[in-house]
Formats: structure tokens, C-alpha cells, sequence
């Protein structure tokens, strides 16, 4: 990846690239990129300087414990469960790790997540439930993926593209999590009211019409059109079974469909460009977007809700 330069009229916002539109609102992405990520970014420089007065660290050190996911509470059980399995499947896939070694390692290591404490507690029932599955999503998610990748020569892990889509300004920043053109998805049971257990048994999609599979849907358009055009896929996988999306399959993931969608990312990534640019400073920037907190985006601490209507002068 060359160095890219970034117009003055996103950089004095640092708003560096664009990001899948259906991951988040607008109003979030100006959130995150403009507002929390500079200020972590500062909080973490002034932390680590011990030259710095204590008073000073002490200052960031409350701006860190306020913005980074980890330590606000933003990260959640399943979250956290689909980062452990996908570093299982490359042990097992890319490293050649003995799969009964990487479960075991991927147990310890969910065992670390802490759970967000201010949902009631439903996090922390979670975490309970999906460490018994671990086992089973990651055996299902490596199978899933071998027979994804069936006929590629190797088995790669994930890259970054930043590449610039058709007339936007700014680049597109995609990761693909798999040979540079695949991504895989876990699903984890969700709590029920109805079933004895507590929870009811994930499903996998059939289709990706769906809200959270159209996000998938724009994920791999976007690894498309930064790789060449490699056929993408998606792999689903839950406790007891995997569902394979591609080319061969799926009507939504040809190339003339594919096409279509990276010209609807297009769109919205120049029409997110020309609000960058008639922005006066932050403060008009934020008022040109108008925020929608009941958006699952927008599932977030009480801090980072109070954080995000302050900035919007909404009480």
C-alpha cells in the first residue's frame, strides 16, 4: 500500500478514508472519525509521554478509559467470540496449528474478554453461553472456509486495501479476511424468554436480503472492487452448521450485481465528501448530518451516548 494523499478538506477533519456505509450511519462515522478517534489518538500520545505531569496523564488516561472499547464497555460477547474463532480458523488454516491446540488457545483467550457490565447483565449471559459453542463455530467455521477456498493453491489471512473507488476523492478501506476476497461471519445464540435454556439456537441466512447480510453484501462488494475483480464469498457459521455465499450460488454476488452495488457505494462515499467540504469547522459538520440514536450502530455505553448528543446540543 503506497502512501495516499488526503485532500486538506477531509484532513482537517481526520476523515483519512471511507468505510462500508452499511456498517454504519454517516452521523456515526463522522462520530467516530472525527470526534473519538483524534481525541484516543491525543489521550494515548500524552499517556505515554512520562515526561508529561501526572496531572496531565491522569486527564488522558480518563479520556482513554472513556473512548477505547475495550475498557468502556462497546465490545461485546459475540464480538469477541467472532474475533477468537477467526484467530483459531488462521492457526488452524494458515498455520497449520493442531485444531484440538487452537481450541483449547481460542478457550483461554475468550475466557479473557470481560463483559460489558451496563446491559443488565445480558453480556455477561452470553459470555456463559457462546464459550460452550466456541468449539463447535470454530470446527464449523474451518470446515466452511476449506470448502470456500477449495480451489485456491494457498490460504492467506486477512490484508488491508485502501484503493479509491470510481469517482471519490478519498479511498475505500476494506479488509478481507481470507485470500483477498472473502470474509467469514459467526452467529451466536440469542437470548429467549421461551426456551428453557435461556437462549434460542442461531441461524444461518438463507439469503443476503437481509439487513445485517446487506452489510455483508457491501463488505465483499467492496473487497471486489479494490482486488481485481476476485470472486468473493462469504462464510457463515454457528454451533451447528456453515453456509457457504459465492459466485456459484448467489445472484448477489455476480459481477454485474457487484458492480451495481460498488456504484451505490460510490454515491454515498462522494456525497460524504462533499459535506466534508462545505463544512466550515467540526461544529457546522456535525450540524449537517442529523443523528438517529435508535439505529443498532448507535448500541453503545451511556458515556458514548451522552458523548454523542452533547456534540449534537441534543439533552
Amino acid at each position: 500500500m503506497g502512501f495516499i494523499e488526503t485532500p486538506g478538506y477531509a484532513s482537517r477533519f481526520n476523515y483519512l478514508w471511507h468505510s462500508n456505509p452499511k456498517s454504519k450511519l454517516r452521523c456515526k462515522g463522522f462520530f467516530d472519525k472525527v470526534h473519538v478517534r483524534p481525541a484516543l489518538s491525543d489521550a494515548w500520545e500524552t499517556y505515554k509521554d512520562i515526561n508529561i505531569s501526572q496531572h496531565l496523564r491522569d486527564d488522558a488516561w480518563t479520556i482513554i478509559e472513556k473512548f477505547e472499547s475495550k475498557l468502556n464497555g462497546q465490545d461485546n460477547a459475540a464480538m469477541a467470540g467472532g474475533r477468537t474463532v477467526q484467530e483459531a480458523t488462521d492457526a488452524i488454516l494458515i498455520d497449520e496449528t493442531d485444531p484440538g491446540d487452537a481450541i483449547d488457545q481460542a478457550k483461554q483467550s475468550y475466557n479473557k474478554y470481560k463483559a460489558r457490565t451496563w446491559d443488565d447483565g445480558t453480556d455477561v449471559e452470553k459470555k456463559g453461553k457462546y464459550i460452550d459453542e466456541l468449539e463447535s463455530v470454530i470446527k464449523n467455521a474451518a470446515a466452511g472456509l476449506r470448502e470456500a477456498m477449495t480451489r485456491d493453491n494457498q490460504i492467506t489471512g486477512e490484508v488491508e486495501y485502501i484503493k479509491n473507488l470510481p469517482g471519490c476523492e478519498l479511498p475505500h478501506n476494506t479488509r478481507p479476511d481470507y485470500n483477498r476476497r472473502g470474509d467469514l461471519k459467526t452467529k451466536w445464540s440469542r437470548l429467549s424468554k421461551t426456551s428453557k435454556s435461556g437462549f434460542a439456537a442461531a441461524s444461518l441466512p438463507k439469503t443476503l436480503t437481509g439487513p445485517f447480510e446487506q452489510a455483508a453484501l457491501y463488505q465483499v462488494a467492496g473487497f471486489w472492487a479494490c482486488n481485481g475483480g476476485l470472486p468473493p464469498f462469504l462464510v457463515y457459521a454457528n454451533a451447528s452448521d456453515y453456509r457457504i455465499f459465492d459466485q456459484d450460488n448467489t445472484p448477489e454476488l455476480q459481477d454485474d450485481y457487484l458492480a451495481d452495488v460498488v456504484n451505490t457505494i460510490s454515491r454515498s462515499h462522494k456525497a460524504t465528501e462533499e459535506i466534508l467540504k462545505v463544512a466550515k469547522d467540526k461544529k457546522h459538520l456535525f450540524k449537517l448530518v442529523d443523528p438517529d440514536f435508535t439505529n443498532i450502530c448507535w448500541s453503545e455505553p451511556p458515556v458514548i451516548i451522552q458523548e454523542a448528543k452533547k456534540l449534537w446540543g441534543i439533552k
